[in-house]
C-alpha cells in the first residue's frame, strides 16, 4: 500500500483527460486515488508484473469506471471526465473530516521523489 502523493491532475472539465505513466518504482504498490473535488469518489491501482485491465478510467458524475485497475510498469492510466463537474485526480487517500473541515493532509514541505513526473502549471 502506497501512502504518499504520486500524481495530481490539473482541473479537468467535461471531455478533458489526464494521464499518468507508472514506472518500475511503483511495482508491487497498491495506489489509492480520489477526486479532490468530491473525495467520496475513489479508486485503487495495483501495479504488478502484468496488467490485466484496460488503462482508461471514465469519470462519471459520482463514480470512476472502473474504480480499480491492475497495471504494470510502463502502462499509462488515462482518466477521462465525462461528467459535468470539474474534477482533480489525486493519488493517495483523502481523509474525510467533518462538514466544516478539510482533513486532507498536505505536506509541510515538498520532497523530491523519483516516482514519476508532475507537471506544474501557473494558476
Amino acid at each position: 500500500y502506497y501512502f504518499g502523493a504520486i500524481f495530481m491532475s490539473k482541473n479537468l472539465v467535461k471531455n478533458n483527460s489526464y494521464s499518468f505513466k507508472f514506472t518500475k518504482a511503483h511495482l508491487g504498490f497498491l495506489i489509492p486515488y480520489h477526486n479532490h473535488m468530491n473525495p467520496s469518489m475513489s479508486g485503487v491501482i495495483l501495479v504488478g508484473e502484468k496488467s490485466t485491465d484496460d488503462t482508461k478510467v471514465i469519470i462519471n458524475a459520482e463514480t470512476f469506471t472502473p474504480s480499480s485497475l491492475h497495471v504494470s510498469p510502463g502502462d499509462s492510466v488515462e482518466w477521462i471526465n465525462e461528467s459535468d463537474q470539474m474534477v482533480i485526480i489525486v493519488s493517495g487517500d483523502h481523509d474525510m473530516g467533518g462538514p466544516d473541515e478539510h482533513a486532507h493532509k498536505h505536506p509541510d514541505k515538498v520532497v523530491e521523489t523519483e516516482f514519476g513526473y508532475l507537471e506544474i502549471l501557473p494558476r
